[in-house]
């Protein structure tokens, strides 16, 4: 695997490295066939997948990465990105794991930022907040409360805060106050690394 990691490490994504990644892909859904609960391993080939997802020009491979990070999150994580429904579907064995939840949110916003991309800059953005903010908001119902939670509570504040651009535009930033304090509300209650900044932050935030 060490072999495998170092070689996708060091590819530009281009068509000409297409098998490479394939090769790649494949040593690692070897290895989960045999260790299914191999948690860092899941984890990476989510984030391989999604890397080809995001870069491939080929249709037909496009909609494959598409469809093998479907699954993934289907089997791993319980949830599905499309309309389909597979009432046979396992459950899910990697609910609680932070870093897998970040790899679905980073799909969802990529998702959002592409199907928006004809519409006007502002419906643009409000899209892409919806869409966002749903995934976050599905992951830490999942794993709000899993270890190293507090990397996708921080992200999560992280993106609402990116939301105001403007400063006058007051709607906007009413509805961006609002969401960080539903956000700084829920996550108080989750024991987790650095709470008691997070707790000051929120002090902080409410005093403004």
């Amino acid at each position: 695997m060490t072999e495998a990691t170092s070689c996708y490490n060091s590819l530009d994504h281009s068509v000409d490295n297409a098998a490479r990644l394939d090769w790649v892909e494949s040593c690692y859904g070897n290895l989960l066939q045999y260790f299914p609960y191999a948690v860092h391993h899941i984890v990476r080939i989510a984030e391989i997948l999604l890397q080809q997802y995001k870069n491939q020009y080929n249709p037909h491979r496009k909609q494959q990465c598409e469809a093998k990070l479907n699954h993934l999150f289907r089997t791993h994580l319980g949830i599905t990105t499309d309309e389909s429904e597979d009432e046979s579907a396992s459950l899910p064995i990697c609910a609680w794991v932070v870093e897998l939840w970040m790899v679905y949110v980073q799909k969802i916003e990529w998702d959002a930022t592409q199907q928006s991309g004809s519409l006007p800059v502002d419906q643009r953005a409000a899209k892409i907040r919806e869409s966002v903010t749903e995934a976050y908001n599905t992951a830490v119902a999942a794993s709000g409360d899993s270890h190293n939670n507090n990397i996708l509570w921080k992200a999560y504040l992280d993106f609402v805060r990116s939301w105001v651009t403007n400063p006058l535009d007051h709607a906007l930033v009413q509805k961006q106050m609002l969401q960080l304090r539903s956000v700084y509300q829920r996550l108080v209650v989750h024991p987790m690394t650095g709470l008691d900044q997070l707790w000051q932050d929120y002090e902080t935030f409410e005093k403004q």
